[in-house]
C-alpha cells in the first residue's frame, strides 16, 4: 500500500525535480478478455529510491509547490524510456497517464522530453490516458494536450468513466479512442446511478466506435461483470499486477513478437485531429444561415437553457454572449449559476461573471476580437446536441447587436465543433 507520509511525498517531488530518473514505471498488463492475450500495458509511476508513495499524493504536492509540469513530464519520460528499453514495439499499446492540470505552460513539452517523445512516436503505440484529477481545471489546456497528442500519432483514453460526471461531460469534445470504465462499475453491485452513467458511456461508445477497457478486475465475478458491461479489454490483479517489463534478449524475439496475433484485438488506427474552427460562425460554411433580430435569438437561448435546466443528463452548457446588454448580465449570470449546480461543465464567455457559482467557467473577450461579435450557445450531452450559432451583421441603420446571421443546428458534429471553439478560449479555474 502506498504511503501518505508527507515527508516521503515531498522527498519524491524534490528528487524528481532534481533528477527525472528518480521516477520509474511499473507496467500493468491490458488483456483481451476474449482471448486472454496481453495487448498492452499501463505505465504507473513509482519512486523506488524513496519508498511506496502514491502518485496522487506526489502530484498534489507538486501542484501545491508549482512544479506539476516537471513531475508530469518526468513520469511520461520514464514510461516511454522503460518501454523503449524493453523493446515493447508497436504491436502493443502503451497507456501513459496524463495529468490535465499541470499548468498553462505544460504544452508543448520541454526540450528534455523531445528526444524520448520522438523515439516513442516511431517505435511505440502510445495512448495518453486522461486522468480524472482536475479534469476541468483548465479545459483549454486539456484540449490543447489532446490536439498535440493526436498530431504526434498518439491515441486518447479517458479514465474513470462512470464514476466522474466530468468525464462524461467531456467525452464528446475529447472523442477518445478508449473509454476506461471505473472500477466501481466493475466491483460494486449494480445501482441505478451506475447504470445511468453506464448508459451514457455506452451511447458514446456506440456512436464513436471507441473501445472499452474495464479497470479493477480482481476476481472472476469482476471479470463476468466487465464482460456484461461490454468491455473488450481489462486490467486488474486477476489479469496481472504492475511489474517491470522484461528486457529484450538479443537471442530471442522482443516482447512485441512474443505474443501471437496481438494486433488482432488492438486499436490499429487512432482518430485524427478534428478541425476546430477559430470562430463558431466559421461553421456557416456547413449550414445555411438565416437572418434575425436579437429578440428571436434571446428567446431561442432561453429555450435551450430551460431544456438544459430540466434535463437529467450530465450536460455541457457553453455560451458566448459578449453582446449581452449590461443590464441583463446579472440575470444571465444567475441562470448559469443555477445550471452549474446541476451540470458538470458550464461556461459563460465574454461577460463579467463576478458573483457567479464557482463552477461557472469564463473568459475575458477583447472587444476588438472578432469573437466579440459572436452569440453562441452549445448544449451537449450523451444523447443531446444542439447549438445556436450567430454572428452580428448589423448595418449602419441599426446598432451593434441588433441583427444576426444565425443557424440553429442539431448536427452533432457541428455542435461539438462549436463547443471546441469556445473551450479553446476558457480561462483556467
Amino acid at each position: 500500500m502506498a504511503s501518505n507520509d508527507p515527508d516521503l511525498v515531498q522527498l519524491a517531488v524534490a528528487a524528481t525535480v532534481a533528477d527525472i530518473s528518480a521516477v520509474q514505471s511499473a507496467y500493468q498488463p491490458i488483456v483481451d478478455l476474449a482471448s486472454g492475450s496481453v495487448v498492452g500495458f499501463e505505465a504507473l509511476a513509482r519512486w523506488p529510491g524513496i519508498g511506496t508513495v502514491g502518485p496522487e499524493d506526489v502530484f498534489a504536492a507538486a501542484r501545491a509547490g508549482g512544479v506539476a509540469r516537471e513531475i508530469e513530464w518526468a513520469c511520461l519520460i520514464a514510461a516511454a524510456r522503460g518501454a523503449l528499453e524493453a523493446d515493447l514495439g508497436t504491436r502493443m499499446v502503451l497507456f501513459v497517464n496524463l495529468e490535465p492540470s499541470g499548468g498553462a505552460q505544460s504544452w508543448p513539452p520541454p526540450e528534455s522530453a523531445l528526444t524520448v517523445l520522438a523515439d516513442s512516436s516511431s517505435n511505440l503505440r502510445v495512448i495518453l490516458e486522461i486522468t480524472e484529477r482536475g479534469l476541468l481545471t483548465d479545459p483549454a489546456e486539456l484540449l490543447a494536450a489532446v490536439e498535440w497528442a493526436r498530431r504526434d500519432g498518439a491515441g486518447i483514453a479517458v479514465d474513470d468513466v462512470g464514476a466522474n460526471p466530468q468525464s462524461l461531460a467531456l467525452l464528446p469534445f475529447i472523442d477518445p479512442d478508449v473509454v476506461k470504465l471505473d472500477r466501481t462499475l466493475i466491483q460494486s453491485p449494480p445501482s441505478a446511478e451506475g447504470a445511468r452513467a453506464l448508459e451514457f458511456a455506452l451511447e458514446h461508445v456506440e456512436r464513436s466506435g471507441a473501445v472499452i477497457v474495464a479497470e479493477g478486475i480482481e476476481t472472476d465475478r469482476h471479470l463476468e461483470q466487465a464482460l456484461s458491461l461490454g468491455a473488450r479489454y481489462g486490467q486488474g490483479y486477476l489479469l496481472g499486477r504492475p511489474a517491470a517489463l522484461p528486457r529484450s534478449d538479443p537471442g530471442r524475439d522482443s516482447i512485441s513478437h512474443a505474443v501471437a496475433d496481438v494486433g488482432a484485438g488492438v486499436l490499429l488506427e487512432f482518430r485524427p485531429n478534428p478541425q476546430i474552427p477559430a470562430l463558431p460562425s466559421d461553421l456557416f460554411a456547413h449550414a445555411r444561415p438565416r437572418t434575425a433580430r436579437a429578440e428571436l435569438l434571446s428567446a431561442l437561448s432561453v429555450v435551450l437553457e430551460d431544456q438544459a435546466r430540466i434535463s437529467t443528463e450530465p450536460l455541457s452548457v457553453l455560451t458566448a454572449a459578449s453582446l449581452t446588454p449590461a443590464v441583463l448580465i446579472p440575470e444571465l449570470t444567475d441562470r448559469y449559476s443555477h445550471l452549474a449546480r446541476k451540470h458538470p461543465f458550464v461556461a459563460l464567455l465574454g461577460v463579467p461573471v463576478l458573483g457567479a457559482h464557482p463552477a461557472v467557467h469564463s473568459a475575458v473577450i477583447d472587444p476588438s476580437d472578432p469573437f466579440a461579435d459572436e452569440w453562441t450557445i452549445v448544449v451537449v450531452g450523451p444523447s443531446t446536441a444542439v447549438a445556436l450559432i450567430a454572428r452580428d451583421c448589423s448595418d449602419g441603420e441599426s446598432g451593434r447587436g441588433e441583427r444576426f446571421e444565425f443557424v440553429l443546428t442539431h448536427d452533432r458534429e457541428l455542435v461539438v465543433a462549436a463547443g471546441r471553439s469556445l473551450i479553446r478560449r476558457i480561462s483556467p479555474s
